[in-house]
């Protein structure tokens, strides 16, 4: 279903499924392959009975399996998926792009990517900025913002303004559905959204710990604002467009009878899943309503589906991808997911270009704040009849107003700013959030030994590192502590290391010589053994756990090496991981990402106790 009229264009969600390599689990288990493609069909066959074939056509079937000559990797993905969601931001509209899979199908890799094989996003906002790049600066002008979103146990949080705390879903007739106070921030090239993305990471890594969540299970939102004003050569009028991308790794459904999920972890699980499933309900009432059958589509059953109303059901050109596992073991998930994607491609949007014409928007948005003023102070401005209801406002009522009149006067600010102004903005925003994280200890220096947190989640593992220097680095809870750490079981003086020059030695050997003391009863462990107060020697990639929710490993610089970015480190192998085509990094980085597994279920080990 498809056809187009004026600017208005009604098309069906675009679905594409992929299935990625066995990982070290499945190879163990000796899983077989239960996922085959051919063309866009992919076929399912259940491993009790090779008598029970499902078919599933899709737009695109992705075979990530192997190394064979159909084998897709990023780039072949991006050229078909990717290109596709920027042209359509290009040409006005907004767009839609969501991964969904059970837990470690591949989601975030086909998403986000690894640094020697960048995913959709990084590769589309590459793209994107190549394409500004290369247009006549005297017929066009562009403004790109973005804002980086997660949506943890059904609650928002700004991952650019970690202290907002009164996020709240709003809509409005001029913006559609949009979250209200999410930091939005003027960028310029990739390499600074790249930059600002990596602090959204960091902030995500430091609030799981803060949280016990060992496993930041959570959906993000990243979200890129496009704006564009034609320049009318002879009058020099400009014909402005606005489009919204929003780019969203959901969190993977799993099951409680795989995981052995139990406290706090079993809680992030069931928010999970019920999200999800809100999700699900919603996308099987828009395929029978797309179908002419009517139904009521339940988008405000959950944060996620409200969030994402415009994207599932309205203006906006979507494009799904569904990440499969091919082992036996997954058979379940992999067929829940197959009729989840199934679902989707029957949905039909009704896009729109949307032009942006600024000073109408600032017209309205006056005569709002007008309005608003008039019905606060119990009559109504010149232009509007007073009504008896406007007079008699309950103290409810008028709460009500005033947060309209706030968000209103907000968004004027918003729209009113110059360019330069909002790059000035955004400027302070980054420096303010550098010195933030930069309070708690966070940063690398070149030639010094450094911590580098691990997580279940390979995004955000080596996201968090802090420099050791030479002498004692207090770690704890404390102010006065150089390393600041906040969360269960840590201490305000939690712990000691000491740093001292090794002596010189051969090509590879560790230049420096580390040692850790843990204060009295404070929970420490290096490599899974306890810590007491007599300092105990550390050596390169010793794994320390500090209370019951921080993970670290401990890179020491050696002869002829340097000193990792936080960043560069935190690629492990990933939910893609094997040796197919498309599979996420390998080599010591791979080797940090094993020792998570037996961390995360340590540590959930001494919280259950």
């Amino acid at each position: 279903a498809r056809h187009a009229h004026s600017n208005v264009m009604a098309d069906n969600i675009k679905v594409a499924v992929r299935v990625r390599p066995f990982n070290k689990r499945e190879l163990g288990k000796q899983c077989s392959c239960v996922v085959a493609m051919q063309g866009n069909q992919t076929t399912l066959t259940n491993p009790e009975n090779a008598d029970d074939v499902r078919t599933f056509t899709f737009d695109h079937s992705f075979w990530s399996h192997d190394d064979s000559p159909n084998a897709v990797g990023q780039d072949d993905i991006f050229q078909t998926l990717g290109v596709e969601y920027v042209n359509n931001c290009w040409e006005g509209f907004n767009c839609c792009l969501f991964a969904y899979g059970q837990t470690g199908s591949g989601k975030s890799y086909s998403m986000m990517g690894a640094p020697s094989s960048p995913g959709i996003i990084p590769l589309g906002c590459r793209e994107l900025f190549r394409r500004i790049s290369e247009a006549d600066p005297s017929a066009m002008e562009f403004e790109v913002e973005v804002s980086y979103l997660e949506i943890y146990n059904e609650r928002l949080r700004d991952l650019f303004n970690p202290h907002e705390a009164k996020l709240a879903i709003r809509e409005s007739r001029q913006r559609g559905v949009y979250v209200s106070n999410l930091t939005a921030v003027t960028v310029q090239s990739y390499e600074e959204i790249e930059r600002w993305m990596d602090k959204g990471n960091e902030n995500r890594t430091v609030a799981q710990t803060r949280m016990n969540a060992v496993s930041s299970r959570s959906h993000s939102v990243f979200v890129v604002q496009l704006k564009q004003a034609k320049i009318d050569a002879a009058t020099q009028s400009k014909t402005e467009m606005a489009s919204k991308v929003n780019l969203v790794d959901l969190a993977g459904s799993e099951r409680q009878t795989k995981t052995h999920a139990t406290g706090a972890r079993l809680k992030e699980a069931c928010s999970i899943n019920k999200s999800l499933l809100a999700l699900g309900n919603v996308i099987s009432a828009l395929a029978e309503s797309a179908e002419g059958r009517r139904r009521f589509i339940p988008y405000r059953d959950s944060v996620l589906t409200r969030l994402l109303q415009e994207s599932l059901g309205g203006n906006s050109k979507t494009i799904m991808i569904a990440a499969l596992s091919p082992a036996s073991d997954n058979y379940d998930e992999t067929l829940s997911t197959l009729r989840y994607a199934d679902r989707a491609k029957r949905i039909v949007n009704n896009a729109v270009v949307n032009m942006s014409p600024s000073d109408k928007l600032i017209a309205d948005l006056r005569a709002e704040i007008e309005r608003l003023q008039g019905l606060l102070a119990g009559r109504a401005p010149p232009s509007i009849e007073p009504s008896p209801e406007a007079a008699a406002a309950s103290d409810a009522e008028r709460a009500r107003l005033q947060e309209d009149l706030d968000e209103s006067v907000r968004l004027m600010g918003e729209v009113s700013g110059s360019y330069e102004e909002k790059l000035a903005r955004a400027g302070q925003q980054y420096q303010a959030l550098q010195a933030e994280l930069s309070r708690t200890g966070l940063g690398v220096e070149a030639g010094c030994p450094a911590l580098l947190n691990l997580s279940e989640d390979p995004l955000l593992t080596g996201r968090l590192a802090y420099a050791l220097r030479d002498g004692e680095t207090t770690i704890g809870a404390a102010d006065q502590a150089r390393i600041q750490l906040h969360g269960p079981a840590i201490r305000a003086q939690h712990c000691v290391l000491r740093v001292v020059e090794a002596a010189q030695g051969a090509p590879g050997s560790a230049l420096f010589a580390v040692t850790i003391a843990a204060a009295q009863g404070a929970k420490v462990f290096a490599n899974g053994d306890p810590v007491g107060t007599t300092p105990r020697a550390l050596g390169h990639n010793d794994r320390v756990i500090l209370g019951t929710a921080h993970v670290f490993r401990l890179h020491l610089p050696h002869e002829g090496t340097e000193v990792p970015g936080a960043a560069a480190e935190g690629e492990g192998e990933g939910e893609g991981e094997g040796k197919g085509k498309g599979t996420g990094s390998t080599g010591s980085a791979a080797g940090m990402s094993r020792t998570i597994t037996s961390s995360g279920s340590a540590l959930r080990s001494m919280d259950a106790a």
